[in-house]
């Protein structure tokens, strides 16, 4: 079994793989997973004739692989997602289950569309099956062993594809075409039984599923999925019903491809808003290796596919062969499939090269479509075995090489979301290039048989709706030979669609890149020189020193990376101003509210740096400055496109050819403000500068110097940034042979840099992990500090006389607010005073989410009257300041607060000493329960006041040192239960704005205040 050890000095858990039969076991019930997955793709080319002429639904066919397909591709995205959150072997069993379901579905179907909904079924099952064997590879096996068994993993693919038409025939022939689905099911049980006995061991730590589930929209990004499924689906049935059930410049057919466009456009606009926690990552997106290889994969298995289906529709239509001996006949490709498979793998492994194997496959399958194109009624046994052979060979070539290279490419931690991606894209090709096939092949075919409708003297609606197995029962003699000229030319109409996507991988691949596999290094154990003993234990032993400067209060941090050689620099917000004017990491702005001219490009880089949440700022901050340099250059604008990033608004003035001229002295005095600027910092605060670390670190004068430094530079940044840490990546990517990662932490963000990629990856991977034990480690000193103070509080508490007043500060926790908000989850606080009735008290809390007012009493008569009373009073009363209340002198006793008279309409209970509340008494080891009334104010605009309802209050002791409060608190829930600690007898003094420390100089500054 696969284990996590943990060494006696070193915290970090070492990660074991499984071995022996357990590996075995896990490898062989993937590996036939994957088989089944490929199977069910192929099975159906032969079966389709049966199935159509069974249901009467030729034009349906396209839907039989298509929503397969489509099923596939709308939850491709989220297996990924799905994969890296929860347990890797229950995720692949409960996708296999979901397959095993469909295809039940589909042998039982006793209709065309009972077929068409267990094909989709059995299609979402087999999303999360075939990113799964790739990840499960990838978990159970050490990166040297992963290129050996994805390339037999993907043989056994290859092996169902290939062999797929002649199961498919067999089962048609001989039994019945619904066996090609009942096989999964016997076969279904062997996988379950090998993954449900075995332990996948998981690369990362993940949370339990429950906690998960709490999360699961953010955490999954289902807005996103919601979004993305119906663009899919609106666009490929858009494509289905176009030509067959409705014209294609029908309502419709325009209809669903304007609302699948509209849908796929918001879709990637919060895509882009979600950033790396979306369904489909961006800024994994933005990698060539992984749009080159999506795209490779697209064409690539569209080539496949079509092949397969079209072609045994020549040999059963025109060939008038059964779907066993189509099968046979389709040999030539499935031997060339398999073997050129297996031949590239190899050779890939010895040459380490990948790139030539998907540029000599995609020639080549264009020649062989060309030929296939050429193919008739009439056309030889040895041209079309010919044909096939050449066309086996090329689809063989670009199979298993883009796989291998993303395998290589990418760090273990991102393969699971990669292949997600690649996978998608490679449904997406697939589904949409059977769909296209199909409205190409029906068109085509109504279009030839209604020029030869003479000839025939048959409706071609009769024709095509007896299916391909039908023709014969149909029509015969002259008019047989008509109809089959007719679906001759319809299939070497599809084949040209097969030589369109064979010429596309030529054009994709190349974006791979020209890579050596051979030359990417073991992800084991990394130290900082190469060790001669091939003990693990005896590699890489030393350990290096991560310094993390950061900026809020200068501190660094001394933390260690086991075996990593690591350094670690700053991240500062220095600038200099100079006659409205500021200067900072080579860039030139005005400072807010300037009013002088600056040429457009500088304007476009000020107002516009991405539509970043910097550039909002920006934008905010400097509006005065662009209303007054449009109004003096004439442009046109309306106040509305002030709000927003105001994208409209800059393109307008930038395309007006305003704001393009830049007085000298203005050029000037950012050139000198810049010098200055350079010569001022120290390297620390040029740390996160683009062109000084790439000096420092990385060149020697333009040149890359790999002997500055044999360690990962890493540089962080606000978690949210991407103008500064987008111009480090920009910066890193131009040097040639640099590697460089973005990791996110809790806090921040982290781009490390190196010559080795190895080294690279371990440091991305490693920092979320330290980051948060450092903040984990953090919380336990002010956890600590707070534990202190409460104690220095009570042991002070004892030496004075009792005091039965709760008047004072609190430190607040609330599991509900923190674990809703982690956010804001830094330490709640409120402060109870004093009111002019006696025993009623008046508490001010600040829960960062939640501003407002309690007021409590130990009886609810009195409570309900004062509160009674302050409803008649001004709104206004409720949000007094701290220095408004508890003005009164303090006492030991609440019963010795003397009632001050608040006159007859204020405070009625004043005057009439017969409704005033009973003295509050409590034994001396009672509890000591308040009810309260809540009125808050919900933080944001407008300051909304929310009515809520009554909750209590319960003091530990009788010196108020502690207690638990409920309540009902607007938009955090009903019940919100929260603790609090007492650490001093006098409210925290007024005139403070917490909000404007940050949290170690918020903590800072009470502990001082309140000692």
């Amino acid at each position: 079994m696969a284990e996590k050890s943990t060494s006696s000095d070193d915290a970090e858990p070492k990660y074991e793989y499984p071995s022996g039969l357990a590996v075995t076991l896990i490898l062989t019930s993937v590996t036939l997973a994957y088989f089944l997955f490929f199977l069910d793709l192929a099975v159906l080319s032969t079966a389709t004739p049966a199935i159509t002429s069974e249901f009467d639904s030729l034009v349906d066919v396209g839907w039989y692989g298509g929503a397969y397909q489509l099923g596939s591709a709308a939850f491709q995205p989220l297996t990924g997602k799905i994969y890296s959150q929860f347990s890797i072997k229950w995720t692949f069993l409960v996708f296999f289950v979901l397959f095993e379901i469909g295809s039940a579905i589909c042998g039982a179907a006793q209709s065309s569309p009972m077929f068409i909904v267990g094909r989709a079924i059995a299609g979402v099952g087999s999303a999360g099956v075939a990113n799964g064997a790739v990840t499960t590879i990838s978990a159970v096996l050490p990166t040297k062993k992963q290129a050996i068994f994805m390339g037999l993993n993907m043989g056994m693919g290859q092996l169902g594809l290939a062999t797929g038409p002649i199961i498919g025939g067999a089962f048609t022939t001989n039994v019945s075409w619904r066996w090609c689905f009942y096989i999964n099911l016997p076969l279904g049980v062997i996988v379950g039984g090998f993954l449900l006995f075995n332990t996948i061991p998981e690369p990362k730590p993940k949370s339990p599923p429950l906690e998960i589930l709490g999360t699961a929209i953010k955490s999954l990004d289902l807005p996103g999925f919601m979004l993305f499924c119906p663009a899919v689906v609106m666009f490929l049935l858009g494509l289905q019903f176009g030509g067959n059930q409705h014209p294609w410049n029908g309502s419709v057919v325009i209809g669903l491809l304007i609302g699948g466009a509209v849908a796929f456009g918001l879709f990637l606009v919060w895509e882009y808003r979600r950033g790396d926690e979306a369904m489909l990552p961006f800024a994994m997106l933005r990698h060539r290796v992984i749009w080159s290889t999506a795209m490779t994969m697209f064409f690539s298995l569209s080539s496949v596919l079509v092949a397969d289906f079209y072609i045994a529709i020549y040999f059963q239509a025109i060939r008038d062969d059964s779907p066993l001996m189509s099968g046979v006949h389709m040999l030539p490709i499935t031997l060339g499939l398999v073997l050129f498979t297996m031949v590239s793998g190899a050779l890939i492994s010895v040459l380490g090269y990948y790139l030539p194997f998907l540029l000599a496959g995609g020639a080549i399958s264009a020649v062989g479509y060309g030929l296939l194109s050429t193919l008739s009624p009439t056309t030889s046994v040895v041209k079309w075995i010919g044909y096939q052979i050449l066309y086996g060979v090329a689809s063989g070539c670009t199979t298993a090489a883009p796989y291998i290279a993303i395998q290589n490419l990418v760090s273990p931690a991102q393969i699971s979301q990669a292949m997600a991606i690649i996978i998608f894209w490679q449904n997406i090709g697939a589904a949409t290039s059977l769909i296209a096939a199909n409205a190409i092949f029906s068109n085509t075919l109504r279009h030839q048989l209604q020029q030869r409708v003479a000839q025939i003297g048959r409706d071609p609606d009769v024709i095509v709706a007896a299916g391909v197995r039908s023709i014969r029962d149909v029509v015969s003699g002259s008019q047989l030979a008509a109809v089959l000229t007719a679906y001759a030319n319809s299939i070497d109409h599809v084949m040209y669609l097969g030589l369109a996507v064979s010429l596309a991988v030529l054009v994709f691949s190349p974006g791979l890149g020209w890579k050596d596999i051979r030359k990417v290094k073991e992800l084991q154990i990394i130290g900082s020189e190469p060790s001669d003993s091939d003990d693990p234990e005896s590699a890489g032993t030393s350990r290096w020193s991560l310094a993390q400067l950061t900026d809020h209060l200068g501190i660094i941090f001394e933390e260690y990376v086991s075996q990593l050689p690591i350094t670690m620099s700053a991240y500062h917000y220095n600038d200099i101003r100079r006659d409205g004017f500021v200067s900072a990491f080579g860039r030139f702005m005005t400072d807010p509210g300037r009013m002088d001219r600056i040429e457009g490009s500088q304007l476009r880089s000020m107002f516009l740096p991405k539509l970043s949440r910097e550039g909002q700022k920006a934008l905010r901050d400097n509006s005065d400055f662009v209303r007054a340099q449009l109004k003096h250059y004439g442009v046109q604008f309306e106040e509305r496109e002030f709000t927003g990033q105001g994208t409209a608004l800059m393109k307008a003035a930038l395309q007006a050819g305003k704001c393009d001229q830049v007085p000298d002295r203005i050029m000037k005095l950012q050139r000198q403000m810049h010098a200055e600027w350079l010569s001022e910092r120290t390297p620390e605060q040029l740390s996160s500068h683009p062109d000084w670390v790439m000096q420092k670190y990385f060149l020697s004068g333009d040149q890359p110097d790999r002997t500055k430094t044999a360690t990962v530079v890493g540089i962080p940044f606000d978690r949210h940034s991407q103008y500064r840490s987008g111009q480090m990546i920009e910066a890193a990517s131009k040097i040639t042979g640099l590697h460089h990662m973005r990791a996110f932490g809790p806090e921040t963000q982290v781009i490390f840099m190196g010559w080795d990629r190895a080294f690279v990856e371990k440091a991305a991977d490693q920092y979320p992990v330290e980051e948060a034990r450092r903040l984990q480690d953090e919380e336990d000193e002010r956890e600590n500090e707070r534990e202190k103070l409460h104690m220095d509080y009570l042991n002070s508490r004892r030496q004075q006389a009792e005091d039965v007043t709760p008047v004072g500060t609190y430190i607040v926790d609330s599991e509900i607010i923190e674990r809703e908000y982690p956010d804001m989850a830094d330490d709640l606080s409120l402060d109870i005073h004093r009111t002019d009735t006696p025993g009623v008290f008046k508490v001010d809390f600040d829960f960062r989410i939640l501003q407002g007012v309690m007021i409590i009493c130990s009886e609810k008569f009195a409570l309900d009257e004062y509160c009674a009373q302050a409803n008649r009073d001004d709104e206004s009363d409720w949000n007094d300041s701290m220095d408004e209340v508890g003005s009164e002198e303090e006492t030991d006793d609440e019963d010795s607060v003397p009632a001050k008279k608040l006159g007859a309409k204020r405070n009625p209970t004043a005057s009439n000493p017969m409704t005033r509340p009973k003295k509050h008494k409590v034994g001396q080891n009672q509890p000591r329960k308040y009810l309260l009334k809540l009125k808050c104010r919900e933080m944001g605009e407008g300051m909304i006041h929310f009515q809520a309802s009554d909750g209590t209050i319960n003091f530990k002791d009788k010196n108020f040192a502690s207690f638990e409060g409920v309540a009902d608190f607007p938009g955090v829930g009903q019940g919100v239960s929260f603790f609090a600690r007492k650490i001093s007898d006098l409210p925290c003094p007024s005139g403070n704005d917490w909000t404007d420390y940050s949290e170690r100089q918020y903590e800072m500054e009470r502990v001082n205040r309140w000692r």
